[in-house]
């Protein structure tokens, strides 16, 4: 009885994670795809809301929820315009890893987007400051883009970038290489 108990439950986490695993590689398969393709596609909107539905089931059926793959739906959400979803997203992510260049960088754009100027610049303030680019991630492009955000929000009418020197300079989580582009702009 004990036996015939334990094989019932390996052959149901097998399954489970066969499930769990179908709906994340799909779901990342399409995500690529949908990068691949471009904004000009006759079918994208049926493909965001597929790739959608395969994370949504496996984040739901899954026993952990990886910050990235819901970043990733986050993402899937903004390019539907359900900014709203994302929005609440994102803010759980930052929530449980405040140092989430990505999720952070698009709480700042959704922020920007309606209006809320301080809340942006804290959202790119925490990219910079708490921010740690991960290997093999486009975490040093989102760096540069929240420090340019950070900037243009910060002196949108100085017509000159006269106070990029020491804007830099502030931002001790920057990476060095930037630091030196930007010095050698100016």
């Amino acid at each position: 009885m004990a036996f015939a108990v334990g094989c019932s439950t390996l052959v149901l986490f097998f399954v489970h994670s066969a499930y769990v695993q179908y709906h994340t590689l799909t779901g990342v398969r399409s995500f690529q795809r949908l990068a691949a393709i471009g904004s000009s596609a006759p079918d994208r909107s049926t493909l965001i809301d597929r790739t959608i539905d395969h994370y949504e089931h496996a984040l739901s059926a899954g026993f952990a929820e990886p910050a990235d793959r819901r970043q990733e739906l986050a993402s899937l959400h903004l390019l539907r315009g359900d900014v709203a979803n994302a929005h609440n997203l994102l803010t759980a992510i930052v929530a449980e890893h405040p140092g989430h260049i990505e999720a952070n960088y698009r709480l700042g754009v959704i922020e920007r987007d309606r209006g809320d100027v301080t809340q942006a610049k804290h959202a790119w303030q925490r990219v910079l400051a708490q921010g740690r680019p991960r290997s093999g991630s486009h975490d040093d492009e989102l760096l540069l883009r929240s420090a340019l955000e950070l900037g243009a929000s910060t002196y949108p009418k100085a017509g000159s970038n006269r106070h990029w020197p020491s804007t830099v300079r502030a931002w001790p989580a920057f990476p060095a290489k930037w630091n030196s582009f930007f010095r050698r702009a100016l």
